[in-house]
């Protein structure tokens, strides 16, 4: 993976927080940022708060290549591709999704990771490129894979990191070297993103803004084998 600029290269693996959870598969060596460092950090690379943003609420379950299915244990060929814009008032609020997919801003564009050859998401992100990075608006799993919904069953594992992977992928394609960022939900979704993923935590625009980049963005993407749908 490409470094995207001189920021990422210093503060990579880095994070401002209370206390330091132990790395998972996506973290660094962790190490503390003064405050003065987030703020220059977040100065440097530009990284505000768009109109109409959201928050990520989404944990990876399981660090598996493909998404694995929860009952009988069996890795199956995955896939991700665009959703069309036509093709987001299948996914509402009222049927489990979070929020009305539809209704997305007209700057971002909908991922989706797929069962091989099959029609319905697993799960969606929104996205929103920039000249730095990435910007995760929001993420949700299909709701037979959200156990706040199903009582802690899931249908499919490993729905969440295959998201994330597929946000880095796409920074990368766009010249940004892998870097993402966004804002988590509370300050429990955004320990968990410093432990599993590497992130940065830079709280200048919001209280739990994060980012993910270069190593640690090479780390994630280096778990999954997912296939592009064309």
């Amino acid at each position: 993976m490409n470094g995207c600029c001189a920021w990422c290269k210093e503060f990579a693996g880095k994070y401002l927080y209370e206390e330091a959870p132990e790395p998972g598969a996506g973290a660094g060596e962790p190490v503390v940022l003064t405050k003065e460092q987030a703020e220059r950090l977040q100065a440097e690379h530009g990284l505000t708060k768009p109109a109409g943003s959201g928050k990520i609420n989404i944990k990876v379950d399981e660090f598996v290549p493909c998404l694995k299915d929860a009952k009988t244990g069996e890795i199956l060929p995955t896939e991700v591709s665009k959703i069309p814009h036509s093709r987001l008032k299948e996914f509402s609020e009222a049927d489990g999704w979070g929020i009305d997919w539809k209704d997305r801003p007209k700057n971002e564009y909908t991922l989706g990771v797929f069962l091989k050859d099959d029609t319905y998401p697993q799960g969606l992100i929104s996205l929103r490129r920039d000249s730095q990075g990435v910007y995760m608006s929001f993420a949700s799993t299909a709701p037979h894979n959200n156990k706040d919904l199903t009582g802690g069953t899931q249908k499919y594992i490993g729905v969440g990191g295959h998201l994330f992977a597929a946000a880095i992928e796409e920074s990368v394609n766009a010249g940004t070297g892998g870097c993402v960022y966004g804002f988590a939900v509370n300050k429990e979704v955004l320990a968990h993103y410093i432990k599993e993923f590497g992130a940065v935590h830079i709280p200048i625009e919001h209280p739990f803004q994060f980012m993910i980049a270069d190593e640690a963005a090479q780390r994630v993407v280096d778990i999954y084998n997912y296939e592009r749908r064309r």
